[in-house]
């Protein structure tokens, strides 16, 4: 879907769920523009009942129910505007604008993907998923957080047919560590398809490391950036992703260009 596609529509939600401590998911009703969303693009949604919000906040497209019209964003609780979102109630309407931003895109000819997430950095890899259900490539996630109660969603992962790996920072589920500890293992003694591409989403350093792996094993890797998108059309310019181009200061919009790019071909700042 082009950016010509975007557009100002009102969604009412058509349900919530608190998926853990703070992390919640909350679904739409649009069944119009549902079955268009893509994988990797988002909607900036005007915060409700909170006034002194003027911009908007971008939220990942998480996952679609054609057959419901529906599709959902999934967020954590940090600060007055997510906490303002929980809050609203079923049959609310909300203001968004989208689908905005390009989408993660899988070759014919691809056998395997690699999913990395840190975080939050896993909502827009459901919706991933669920697009590739009736390919015959192998899915393998690796997935890392804080704590046991911070993951989201392992089982409905597992329902779309991918393998696990999972990591915490205090070792109270998986394995105790970073997530690309397991990720160097498992490339370094896996028998690779002929065809992985990686897929990341997530903290900036664990972004870094993907991208040292990636240029190591000389595989193809696509990372969705979380740059601050006010706007969300390239108008106010705050969400500028520079690229890797030595002696030459160029850059792009994570929000017109993005928020999807191929990893190596940017410089990922922190």
């Amino acid at each position: 879907m082009n950016q010509n596609s975007k557009k100002m529509f009102v969604a009412p939600l058509y349900s919530k769920q608190k998926v853990t401590k703070s992390v919640y998911r909350l679904d739409f009703y649009e069944p119009d523009l549902t079955p268009l969303f893509r994988a990797g693009q988002f909607v900036n949604v005007s915060i409700p009942r909170c006034k002194e919000i003027v911009w908007r906040r971008p939220f990942s497209i998480h996952r679609v129910n054609s057959d419901k019209g529906c599709f959902s964003v999934l967020f954590d609780i940090v600060g007055r505007g997510t906490l303002a979102l929980k809050n609203i109630q079923k049959g609310d309407k909300v203001n968004m604008l989208g689908p905005l931003g390009n989408s993660f895109e899988c070759p014919d000819d691809t056998e395997q993907v690699i999913l990395i997430a840190g975080g939050l950095g896993i909502a827009p890899f459901y919706l991933f998923l669920q697009q590739l259900e009736h390919r015959d490539i192998k899915k393998t996630i690796f997935y890392g957080a804080a704590s046991a109660e911070r993951f989201c969603c392992l089982n409905e992962f597992e329902q779309l047919d991918a393998t696990l790996y999972l990591t915490t920072d205090d070792g109270s589920e998986g394995e105790s560590g970073l997530i690309t500890e397991p990720l160097w293992r498992y490339l370094e003694t896996a028998e690779l398809k002929r065809k992985t591409v990686l897929y990341t989403c997530g903290p900036t350093l664990m972004l870094k490391e993907v991208q040292k792996i990636s240029k190591q094993f000389k595989l193809p890797a696509f990372v969705s950036v979380e740059n601050v998108m006010a706007c969300g059309f390239g108008a106010c310019m705050g969400c500028a992703v520079p690229l890797d181009q030595p002696g030459e200061k160029r850059y792009l919009l994570a929000c017109t260009d993005g928020p999807v790019f191929p990893i190596n071909e940017i410089v990922i700042d922190g």
